[in-house]
């Protein structure tokens, strides 16, 4: 059996303007999942109104800045 262990881990998200990454979201029309592109364009903010951090990513298809957390974001190329 596995002891137990006291560890406690902390979990980094590095994404940095510049990088460029695929955005993953779910299409409830089609039921499907549909993915984007685009360029992180501002660091990591973090509000309390939110409670989960997010990136502000300048969307090539939609041609708009959208904001996107880290469950949505995968990174491509880094700057």
């Amino acid at each position: 059996m596995d002891e137990p262990t006291n560890k406690q881990f902390k979990i980094t998200w590095e994404v940095h303007p510049g990088d460029m990454v695929k955005i993953r979201e779910y299409d409830w029309q089609t039921e499907s999942r549909v993915y984007y592109y685009g360029v992180v364009v501002a660091d990591i903010e973090m509000d309390q109104l939110t409670i989960f951090p997010h990136v502000a990513v300048y969307m090539f298809k939609a041609q708009k800045i959208e904001f996107h957390g880290p469950s949505h974001i995968e990174i491509i190329s880094r700057r």
